[in-house]
């Protein structure tokens, strides 16, 4: 981020060996350009990348099985960003012993054991 502002969108569903697609950027450059004050492009070429997920969907979140105090939080998939925050408040809920918003079975870690 010291080289300016970035820009992202959303996801794309492709094979890993699918040429990139950037219309998406393409299409919000020059709506950003409006708000934000854009210089050059830091970049010459777009960026992507893989986000893995478990088969299930859900991420691995919690307290590792025979493990005493060692925490996870990840496999979020493309949702990472935007689930960081409440899986954050999930976690801090479970490290201190607070009652979780949610119910966390689904997301415990060693669930395939």
């Amino acid at each position: 981020m010291n080289r300016g502002i970035r820009l992202t969108t959303g996801a794309e569903l492709a094979r890993l060996d699918d040429p990139q697609t950037p219309r998406q950027l393409e299409q919000l450059e020059p709506v950003a350009r409006q708000d934000f004050p854009l210089g050059e492009r830091a970049d010459d070429e777009t960026w992507s990348g893989s986000r893995p997920c478990f088969p299930d969907m859900k991420p691995v979140i919690g307290e590792v099985p025979g493990v005493s105090h060692m925490w996870c939080a990840f496999g979020h998939g493309h949702q990472g960003f935007t689930l960081g925050p409440a899986t954050g408040m999930l976690l801090a809920q479970m490290m201190t012993g607070q009652k979780t918003a949610i119910e966390m079975q689904p997301f415990r870690p060693g669930r395939w054991t």
